[in-house]
């Protein structure tokens, strides 16, 4: 499986652990945004004991994940899909800086580093994965050259 497709199945299972479980008793309804943030900002306070602040690794690998996104949102044609790499090179260098720490982290400092942006990451990577699927579904040659630079992005282990 090529990382364009773990990209799409990561982030639906992400959309979907957030958005299930039970109804809310609440008056007014919270959307799926909202009840993964409480969700989260409830174990990470009681995993922490600091309201769930986030780490600035995290903080700053989930900013420049969502410079990804950006950069994938503006291609549209095979010559802007062949150019993105050039645009991604610098988010992907610094994004190796944060992946390291992220990643010299215990499982545990890692999942609540995860946690602590849960409601950040669900939606960037499902912007992600919207982009790719699009362009499954109508433009699979731009799939192949952008998943292709994709593939250099650094992971969280």
């Amino acid at each position: 499986m090529n990382r364009a497709s773990k990209w799409i199945l990561t982030s639906a299972a992400l959309v979907l652990a957030a958005c299930g479980g039970k109804k809310e008793e609440a008056s007014a309804p919270m959307t799926d945004e909202q009840k993964a943030a409480a969700a989260a900002s409830s174990i990470l306070g009681a995993l922490t004991g600091n309201g769930g602040e986030a780490s600035p690794e995290m903080k700053g690998y989930v900013a420049n994940l969502t410079k990804v996104a950006d950069a994938l949102g503006t291609v549209k044609d095979e010559a802007s899909a062949r150019a993105i790499g050039q645009q991604l090179r610098p988010v992907f260098e610094d994004m190796q800086k944060q992946a390291d720490a992220l990643n010299a982290m215990t499982e545990e400092q890692k999942g609540v580093a995860a946690m602590s942006m849960a409601p950040e990451l669900i939606s960037v990577q499902q912007k992600i994965a919207v982009a790719m699927s699009n362009w499954a579904m109508t433009k699979p040659e731009l799939m192949e050259i952008v998943g292709e630079e994709l593939e250099k992005m650094p992971e969280i282990e």
